[in-house]
């Protein structure tokens, strides 16, 4: 119709995924490809992209983890909505610590969770902290110390 081409019934298969781009073809004119796409799987893994700094004991650590929820290829799953918890690493730090976040759980927006005022009552060094979610694989932050 008027020199355009319209396609109905395309997709993609369930349980691909990756970046895609498609290409149309016709004899006797130029090639076109689309922009880059990229499909998600399932959401399997947490993974931590900001990482926690220490600090001082009892004040909010200077940068905040943000944790993302990616499927087996290392993508975000946009569509995640989980809720992410973060705890104190059994066996780190001091015991008896307790950390504390403004909210926590958060539930992902967008397959990113970002937690704020985040801190930890007492002084310790190898501190690390797990990222937990249901269905996922957990993660566990870079060590580090409060003074």
């Amino acid at each position: 119709m008027a020199g355009v081409a319209t396609f109905a019934g395309c997709g993609i298969t369930l349980g691909t995924q990756g970046n895609f781009t498609l290409t149309a073809a016709a004899t006797g004119l130029t090639t076109a490809t689309s922009p880059g796409l990229t499909v998600a799987g399932n959401a399997s893994k947490l993974v931590y992209t900001i990482q926690p700094s220490g600090g001082t004991h009892g004040v909010a650590f200077g940068t905040q983890p943000v944790v993302d929820v990616e499927d087996s290829s290392g993508d975000i799953v946009t569509t995640s909505t989980a809720a992410v918890t973060l705890a104190i690493t059994g066996g780190t730090g001091t015991g008896g610590a307790v950390l504390s976040c403004t909210s926590d759980p958060v539930a992902a927006s967008g397959g990113v969770a970002p937690f704020a005022g985040c801190s930890i009552n007492l002084a310790g060094a190898g501190y690390t902290l797990s990222a937990t979610g249901t269905g996922v694989t957990a993660a566990t932050s870079v060590a580090f110390t409060e003074t």
